[in-house]
């Protein structure tokens, strides 16, 4: 960021950013909850999820080779079972209208 946009704190952009996360409120609310302007407040909204994009890989560790394996064959063997059990416990019933 350039140094004319740095007028907001890190912990405000943070703030803001998951305000507007969680929240259905216009940028423009934001903005003035928040004390930014409104087209700064959606540039620094972006540039917080650019930024938690990058870190994705530093804090999500993908398993590889046959770990990798080993965990998708556990998962489709117990999505499988769920989805039996649950259309098994459906009771469809289709009436003459």
């Amino acid at each position: 960021m350039s140094l004319k946009h740095q007028m907001c704190s890190q912990k405000k952009m943070v703030l803001m950013s998951l305000w507007v996360l969680a929240n259905e409120e216009s940028y423009h609310g934001v903005a003035v909850r928040f004390g930014l302007e409104r087209g700064n407040c959606h540039r620094l909204f972006t540039h917080f999820c650019d930024q938690m994009v990058k870190r994705t890989a530093h804090y999500i560790k993908w398993p590889m080779g046959t770990s990798a394996s080993i965990y998708i064959y556990i998962y489709l063997f117990l999505v499988t079972d769920l989805l039996l059990l649950l259309l098994n416990k459906q009771a469809i019933t289709i009436c003459p209208c």
